[in-house]
């Protein structure tokens, strides 16, 4: 793959809206350990419901490990585009891609 082929390829990668907002990742964080608090002093000695709520903060812990992922990339992405814009790459948006 050529040089030229893979800055083509990041900046087709690049978009020029962010979906991540740091401030939306912290708020939903800070729900969610909020919300397993107030069921774990629900479930009390009760086994099932404890089990219940374990299965929940695991499959939690799973989609804030992907959110996690998205930010990271997201990231990447961004210093990609700003480092091709440094070396006077003109980063093309494709207005029909979402």
């Amino acid at each position: 793959m050529t040089q030229s082929n893979i800055i083509q390829i990041l900046c087709d990668t690049v978009d020029c809206k962010r979906i991540a907002n740091n401030e939306d990742y912290q708020k939903n964080l800070d729900e969610a350990v909020k919300c397993n608090e107030i069921l774990v002093n629900f479930a009390g000695d009760n086994k099932e419901i404890q089990e219940t709520i374990y299965q929940y903060s695991v499959a939690q812990g799973q989609l804030e490990g992907i959110a996690s992922d998205m930010y990271f990339r997201e990231g990447f992405l961004c210093g990609a585009r700003l480092a091709l814009e440094i070396c006077g790459f003109d980063i093309m948006f494709d207005s029909k891609r979402v």
